[in-house]
């Protein structure tokens, strides 16, 4: 797909449209068989012959679901770049990996997994405490307890 992308790029900046080309020439690999038989026609010699329109359509699609799915990223935008483009280098974190929690303010990280779980286990009880409360009480209307 990336190299009919570059096919596609490099003959148009050079002003050339795929119609100059051999349809031999131009990357095929990443066409599907099923779509196989919507870009080739027989022509009058009943040889098969690309359908140039049809596999510059097929690029673009192909491009576009390509980035939407994630399989294809690009670097200079924002919403189709890559999760590693905004990951930390390993080795930054590795060396750093304190400094840079404490400067994120996110001290929880530096708490024992236990711990920090048995602190949420904690609020959570809580708030199901409140929420039961308030339903027993009849202060959440939305509830009607069935006697």
């Amino acid at each position: 797909m990336i190299e009919a992308t570059d096919f596609l790029k490099s003959s148009f900046s050079r002003g050339r449209s795929l119609g100059q080309y051999a349809s031999g020439a131009l990357p095929q690999r990443f066409i599907s068989d099923t779509a196989k038989r919507y870009l080739y026609e027989l022509d009058a010699s009943r040889q098969r012959r690309l359908r140039l329109d049809r596999y510059e359509f097929l690029v673009y699609r192909s491009l576009r679901n390509g980035v939407e799915a994630g399989d294809i990223f690009c670097r200079d935008s924002v919403r189709f770049r890559s999760i590693k483009d905004d990951l930390l280098d390993e080795a930054l974190w590795r060396d750093h990996k304190d400094k840079l929690i404490a400067d994120a303010g996110l001290d929880m990280l530096q708490q024992p997994i236990e711990a920090h779980l048995a602190e949420m286990e904690e609020q959570l009880e809580t708030l199901l405490t409140e929420v039961n409360r308030h339903i027993a009480t009849g202060e959440n209307t939305h509830f009607k307890l069935a006697q």
